[in-house]
């Protein structure tokens, strides 16, 4: 709860070692007001799939450029 900055959770939903009730709770935990949190396709380190692993990469980076 004391970690402030701004914070994006990212979970790919086809993951077979961390989950979404995973990823909900560490977002849950953070403080921050500016926070997010994705849920997205894909499996483990997004080795499945080129344009799923490509569009979390877009994600990530526009959630950052909106806020620099």
């Amino acid at each position: 709860p004391r970690f402030d900055q701004p914070c994006l959770v990212v979970q790919s939903l086809a993951d077979t070692g961390v989950y979404p009730a995973d990823a909900r709770a560490i977002f849950d935990m953070v403080g921050s007001a500016d926070k997010a949190l994705a849920l997205v396709p894909g499996a483990h380190y997004f080795e499945d799939s080129e344009a799923e692993r490509e569009a979390a990469a877009d994600l990530i980076c526009d959630w950052v450029r909106a806020r620099i």
